[in-house]
């Protein structure tokens, strides 16, 4: 049996069969992610390298994940971020929504800026990890979808 839910603003239909979820968005596939902006001290904004084997595998982005059905962003956010990285966060504020048109499908990507967190970040799935100044992001090859990201960080200075 399938269940659909639509949101016909966006144009958004979640397909459910037999308990898989299909993401969907005019025909593509969809998935809602969310991110968080970690920074140090010095201004510097941490970055991680997809890891090979992953899709667009040796990109840099920032760190965060996929939204699970049920799952609220800031719950999300604190999962992905302690699965990722081993910090807990205390404390974040959404900042940005957008979404992404990737060839193959579309991306709903919700920003967030970490205010505080326990713990000192570390790659905890294999993955390098890097502390760089918003004006040297440019050095490393982002995800396209992030761009936007790097673009409101440049911006803010």
């Amino acid at each position: 049996m399938n269940y659909v839910l639509v949101d016909q603003e966006k144009n958004i239909s979640i397909v459910a069969e037999n308990r898989n979820l299909q993401n969907m968005h005019n025909g593509k596939h969809y998935q809602k992610v969310v991110i968080g902006l970690i920074f140090d001290n010095n201004n510097n904004v941490l970055i991680n390298k997809r890891l090979p084997g992953k899709y667009m595998e040796g990109y840099w982005e920032f760190p965060g994940g996929k939204i699970n059905l049920q799952e609220d962003n800031m719950s999300a956010l604190s999962r992905e971020l302690l699965e990722e990285l081993g910090i807990i966060v205390s404390k974040a504020k959404p900042i940005m929504n957008y979404y992404y048109q990737y060839e193959d499908y579309m991306v709903n990507l919700d920003i967030w800026i970490i205010k505080s967190f326990l713990g000192e970040p570390k790659s905890k799935e294999g993955q390098e990890i890097a502390w760089v100044h918003p004006e040297d992001l440019f050095k490393f090859k982002l995800l396209p979808a992030d761009q936007k990201i790097q673009d409101f960080l440049l911006a803010k200075r």
